[in-house]
C-alpha cells in the first residue's frame, strides 16, 4: 500500500469540528507549560539506562530542547492556561481535585478493555504524559525533584512528541488542501449519514469535475509529466466530457500520482513519465539520512526518478540527532578570520591517524555550498555560528532554534516529498536491504 497525506479526509473529519483542533493546541500549551516549569529539574536530570553512548545523546538532545528559543520566545502564550485558577476556591479545592484525578483513573481504566496491546500502550503512553504535566503543575517547584519517576518524565517527552507532530501535520494538511482548492468542499462520502452509508453522486458531467480534470491535466504538464501532445489530447477530452477521464478526474483529481498512473487506462496511446508499476527509477537510494535525502533531492530536481529506501519506520535517521551544527568556511566566516587551509588543518588534527587528506580536502572545498544548498534550496536556518571544540574558528552553522539535525531532515524530507504525487518518487519504509545483486562484470543490476 502506498502511504501518503489525506488532506480531503483530514477536511472532512475536522471541517465541521474546529473545537477538536483548538483542544489539540490548548494540551500542547499545557504541556509546554509544564516543561518550561520543570526545565531547571529536568535539566540536570541524571539518565541511566547502561548505555553510556545512548544515555550521553539522550541528555544533549533533552537540553536542546530545553534551550530552544520556544520555550522563551512563547513565553506569553503559556498563559492560556493558569493551574492556579482551577482550585482557587479553597472550599471546593479538594473535592475538585479528587474528582480531577478520578476521570484520569477511570479513562486509564477504559483503556485496559482495549484488545490491541500496541493501542494500549501508546494510549496509556498519553495518559500517564497528560498526568505528568499536571503533576509539574500542581506542584511546588521545590518538590519537583524528587516527585517525578522516570516512568513519567519518558511518558512526558514522548507525549510532547506526539502532540508536536500532530500539531505540525494539522498545518502540513490544511497547507496542502488549499494548494489545490480555492474553496472548502467536503467530499460525498463524508456528507452521507450513519443510517445511509450510500455514495452520495452528484453526476460527472459538473464544472466541479471538469474543473478538477483541467487541473490535474495542467499540473502533470507543468512537472513535466506528460508531454504537450499529450496534454492537447487530455484537455480536449476534458471538454468533451469524456466520461472515463470525468469519473478518473472526479475520484483521484486530487492525487495526482494515482492519477497519472491510471491515465493509460483511458488511452493506451497516452503516455506518462516518472515511476510506473512496470518502469524503472533511475536510482535507487538506500538510507534516508541527510545523505540519502541530499542524493535523492538532486536527482529528482534534475528530473531523474528514484526509490528510496528506509528500514526505520520514520524517514531521518541518525541525521535526525544530529545536535550540534553543520561545520563550514563560508564568506560570513571571515568575520571571525576563518579561512580554508585552517578549516583543513583543524579537520586533519581532529581526525589523527584515520586522516584522509584527499577526502578532507573534498569536505573542506565543498562545505559552504553544502551549506548553501541547505539554505536556498530547502530553506533551513542556519544563521547562528558558533566555534565548537576542535575548531580554531567560529564556523559550526546551526538554527536559531531547534536541533540542527531535525531542522535540517525535517525541510530536505519535505522537499523530498513534494515529488511524490508527481510519481518521481517512492518511498519505501520498514524495509531492509541486506545485499545488492550483481552481474558477471560486478556491476550492480
Amino acid at each position: 500500500a502506498n502511504w501518503e497525506p489525506n488532506p480531503q479526509y483530514f477536511i472532512d473529519k475536522f471541517s465541521d469540528s474546529p473545537d477538536h483542533l483548538r483542544n489539540l493546541h490548548f494540551s500542547y500549551v499545557v504541556l509546554l507549560r509544564a516543561l518550561k516549569k520543570a526545565s531547571p529539574v529536568l535539566y540536570n536530570y541524571e539518565i541511566k539506562t547502561g548505555d553510556i553512548l545512548d544515555d550521553e545523546m539522550a541528555t544533549i538532545l533533552m537540553r536542546r530542547l530545553l534551550d530552544s528559543m520556544i520555550l522563551k520566545s512563547c513565553q506569553n502564550v503559556f498563559t492560556a492556561f493558569d493551574e492556579n485558577l482551577m482550585f482557587k476556591e479553597q472550599v471546593n479545592a479538594v473535592t475538585l481535585q479528587e474528582n480531577f484525578k478520578g476521570v484520569f483513573h477511570n479513562v486509564s481504566s477504559i483503556l485496559d478493555c482495549v484488545q490491541c496491546q500496541q493501542c494500549k500502550l501508546h494510549g496509556k503512553m498519553a495518559m500517564l504524559g497528560y498526568g505528568t504535566a499536571l503533576k509539574i503543575l500542581f506542584l511546588p517547584e521545590d518538590m519537583l525533584a524528587t516527585s517525578l519517576s522516570r516512568n513519567e518524565i519518558v511518558a512526558f517527552f514522548n507525549t510532547i512528541a506526539k502532540m508536536s507532530e500532530s500539531v505540525r501535520e494539522v498545518r502540513e494538511l490544511t497547507n496542502l488542501y488549499w494548494s489545490t482548492h480555492t474553496r472548502l468542499e467536503k467530499s460525498d462520502v463524508a456528507g452521507s449519514s450513519d443510517s445511509d452509508t450510500r455514495i452520495l453522486s452528484t453526476g460527472i458531467d459538473g464544472i466541479d469535475v471538469l474543473d478538477a480534470a483541467v487541473g490535474a491535466v495542467s499540473s502533470l504538464a507543468n512537472q513535466g509529466l506528460i508531454d504537450e501532445s499529450t496534454e492537447t489530447n487530455l484537455i480536449q477530452q476534458a471538454f468533451q466530457r469524456n466520461p472515463e477521464l470525468m469519473v478518473l478526474s472526479k475520484h483521484y483529481g486530487s492525487n495526482l500520482s494515482k492519477f497519472l498512473n491510471f491515465l493509460p487506462n483511458i488511452d493506451s496511446q497516452i503516455s506518462t513519465m516518472g515511476i510506473t508499476d512496470n518502469g524503472e527509477p533511475d536510482a535507487i537510494v538506500v538510507g534516508t539520512g541527510l545523505a540519502g535525502l541530499a542524493a535523492t533531492l538532486n536527482i529528482l530536481d534534475r528530473g531523474g526518478s528514484v526509490v528510496l529506501v528506509e528500514k526505520e519506520h520514520r524517514l531521518g535517521g541518525n541525521s535526525n540527532k544530529a545536535s550540534s551544527g553543520i561545520n563550514a568556511c563560508c564568506p560570513q566566516n571571515s568575520t571571525y578570520g576563518d579561512y580554508l587551509e585552517s578549516f583543513k588543518e583543524d579537520t586533519i588534527r581532529s581526525a589523527g591517524k584515520s586522516s584522509k587528506p584527499h577526502l578532507i580536502e573534498t569536505l573542506v572545498e565543498n562545505s559552504e555550498a553544502a551549506v548553501q544548498w541547505l539554505k536556498d534550496r530547502v530553506g533551513v536556518d542556519l544563521s547562528v555560528l558558533a566555534q565548537l571544540g576542535g575548531h580554531s574558528h567560529k564556523r559550526t552553522h546551526r538554527p536559531k532554534q531547534g536541533m540542527v539535525g531535525a531542522e535540517i531532515i525535517y525541510n530536505v524530507q519535505r522537499a523530498v516529498k513534494a515529488y511524490e504525487k508527481s510519481g518521481m518518487v517512492k518511498i519505501i519504509v520498514d524495509t531492509r536491504v541486506t545485499q545488492l545483486k550483481r552481474n558477471d562484470s560486478g556491476a550492480v543490476v
